[in-house]
């Protein structure tokens, strides 16, 4: 090989960890698996101790799941429920009974979720960190709401969120 075409495969194999035109990747806050369990195993412990058997999903950012906890003696459509007020809660970046109230008028939403595998059934909360939204939490098995009007799925979630540290907070609480 002569000493040009070394130095040219020398210099051409420095280059080999720097790309050209890229830009530098931002970090984004994310839920992560350790968070996602605690988060769903306080939710579900919240409603056990208001008297609910539950399910309780937690899904990423992109309304992946992460998480899937069921009571016992969860109703048999809890589950499906509950990854549905997740997954809307993560992918429409707002409070499940917030979507549903926004468009009261637009009879034809909740049809429109279900064909798509979303809800507008309270219970589904978006999580939040740092102003970014980084997941959802969906309830589902803990029927009607207490004196004050408050869906008992929803603060079974508010606990949930809570319980995962200060600067966690549902999307509710981020915009205040």
């Amino acid at each position: 090989m002569s000493r040009f075409h070394t130095l040219l495969f020398i210099g051409l194999m420095s280059l080999g960890g720097h790309s050209f035109g890229q830009v530098p990747s931002q970090t984004r806050p994310s839920l992560g698996f350790d968070a996602a369990l605690k988060l769903a195993t306080e939710t579900r412990q919240a409603c056990q101790r208001m008297g609910f058997s539950v399910a309780v999903s937690v899904v990423d950012r992109q309304a992946l799941p992460l998480v899937l906890l069921v009571s016992d003696d969860a109703f048999a459509h809890a589950r499906k429920t509950s990854e549905r007020k997740a997954r809307t809660a993560a992918s429409r970046r707002a409070p499940t009974a917030d979507i549903l109230d926004a468009n009261d008028h637009e009879q034809s939403l909740g049809v429109a979720f279900h064909a798509i595998g979303l809800t507008t059934l309270s219970g589904g909360l978006p999580v939040v960190h740092d102003n970014q939204y980084i997941g959802g939490v969906g309830v589902a098995g803990a029927p009607g709401q207490n004196a004050l009007g408050q869906d008992f799925d929803t603060l079974c979630a508010e606990a949930g969120i809570k319980s995962i540290g200060a600067q966690w907070a549902a999307a509710k609480e981020a915009k205040e």
